[in-house]
C-alpha cells in the first residue's frame, strides 16, 4: 500500500459511494426503484411473514422511509401485508409473484454490475479481496470497542 492503512475507511467509502451511485442508476433505469427499495424488497422476500418493525430494523433505514416504500410496493403488487394472527396491530409481509420476479430480475443485474466492477481484480484478488470483506463483515459495533479499549490502555502503557 502507498498510503497508510488509516485511509481503508476512506478507500471503502470511496468505493461503495461509486459503486451505489451505479447501482442506484441501474435499479431506477431497470426497476423504477431506488436502490435501498430493491434492498428492502429482498429483505421482504427473503424473509417472508415478519412485521414492519422486524424489517426496519434488519434495513437500518428510517421508518418513514420503509413506509413510503411499503405503501409503494402494496401499490405496484411488489408485496402483500397481512395482519399477524398474534398481534393485529402488526402487518407481515411477503412478496408477491411479481415482487419475488423483480428481486430476481434485481439479483441478476446485481451481479451483472459486480463482476464488471471487480473485473479489474485477478480472480485469486478478487477471492482475498471476497474473503477479507466476508472477515471484516462479521465484525460488530462491540468488537470495535474492545479494539478503542485495547488501543488505549496500550497508549497507557507506553
Amino acid at each position: 500500500m502507498q498510503e497508510s492503512s488509516s485511509s481503508l475507511l476512506i478507500w471503502l467509502d470511496q468505493f461503495i459511494l461509486t459503486a451505489r451511485v451505479t447501482a442506484n442508476q441501474i435499479c431506477r433505469n431497470q426497476f423504477g426503484l431506488e436502490l435501498d427499495q430493491i434492498r428492502l424488497l429482498r429483505i421482504i422476500a427473503e424473509n417472508p411473514d415478519q412485521s414492519v418493525s422486524w424489517v426496519v430494523r434488519q434495513s437500518y433505514l428510517d421508518r418513514t422511509a420503509v413506509s413510503r416504500a411499503l405503501s409503494m410496493f402494496v401499490k405496484r403488487k411488489l408485496i402483500e401485508r397481512t395482519i399477524s394472527p398474534e398481534d393485529a396491530r402488526q402487518f407481515l409481509l411477503k412478496v408477491t409473484p411479481a415482487g419475488k420476479k423483480l428481486v430476481q430480475e434485481a439479483n441478476r443485474a446485481r451481479e451483472t454490475t459486480e463482476l464488471r466492477a471487480l473485473s479489474v481484480l485477478t480472480d485469486d484478488e478478487r477471492r482475498n479481496f471476497e474473503q477479507c470483506l466476508a472477515k471484516l463483515c462479521k465484525l460488530t459495533p462491540e468488537d470495535f470497542d474492545r479494539f478503542e479499549k485495547a488501543g488505549k490502555a496500550a497508549a497507557k502503557g507506553s
